[in-house]
């Protein structure tokens, strides 16, 4: 596919939303979120600085738990504990190519975005949901399955390398960061 597409993971993620907040007679109405915001293309620091305030806004109720949608120019990304020997590419073939590195809070390790690459941030209030962090990845995992069986391709989890995997390649990351029971970060889909 050359786009994603974000009604699966929207369905699936409400759904999801739907079943942790107690509704259970299927007559209910559907939860008023999540909200969608389409950021286009935006440099990783740009959209990190924009998580952190939306993140803190849907702490406060400010804002609703919000999917976004954004495209980052080429980037390697390391979680907090990843060393810069993550990154296998030299500085010098980086610059080249036009890709720069950046230290993020999030956990997990060295993670390429770029342009086709598709990333979803849902800056989700787990604790309003009832949610852990453990059933959030879940769900996440979930929805990103969802997506590409909806493509025909089977996505697969290991117990010993995190993401979605499909044919033994990595096709989907899941890296997330939860302050004050928001998470914020998310996964980024190779299309």
């Amino acid at each position: 596919p050359t786009r994603f597409q974000m009604a699966a993971v929207r369905s699936r993620v409400a759904a999801g939303m739907d079943r942790t907040t107690g509704s259970t007679d299927g007559n209910a109405a559907a939860p008023a979120w999540p909200k969608v915001e389409r950021w286009g293309r935006v440099a990783y620091a740009e959209a990190l600085r924009r998580q952190l305030a939306l993140a803190a806004d849907v702490e406060t109720g400010r804002s609703p738990d919000t999917l976004v949608e954004v495209e980052h120019p080429p980037t390697v990304t390391l979680g907090r504990h990843a060393p810069e020997t993550d990154v296998l590419l030299a500085p010098d073939a980086r610059a080249t190519r036009g890709i720069v590195v950046a230290r993020s809070d999030r956990g997990g390790k060295a993670t390429y975005h770029g342009p086709g690459q598709v990333v979803v941030y849902p800056i989700v209030h787990l604790g309003r949901l009832g949610l852990g962090v453990k059933a959030w990845v879940c769900l996440l995992e979930s929805a990103l399955r969802e997506v590409l069986a909806s493509y025909g391709l089977q996505g697969e989890l290991s117990e010993r390398r995190p993401g979605v995997w499909v044919n033994g390649a990595k096709i989907a990351s899941i890296g997330l960061r939860v302050v004050r029971s928001v998470s914020y970060h998310g996964v980024s889909l190779n299309v």
